[in-house]
């Protein structure tokens, strides 16, 4: 989870700059969350 949380800072920092919105910010976040979501349940069954 830590380098993902990393990796996830680096791109909203890139996205931040690209996008003076943060549309692209607020769908990586979205992606994130989903990811961590199956993460949770991919260590709740093992």
């Amino acid at each position: 989870m830590r380098v993902s949380f990393y990796s996830i800072s680096y791109f909203v920092k890139v996205l931040g700059i690209v996008d003076s919105h943060g549309t692209l910010a607020v769908i990586i976040v979205i992606i994130f969350a989903f990811v961590e979501r199956l993460v949770y349940v991919k260590k709740f069954k093992n």
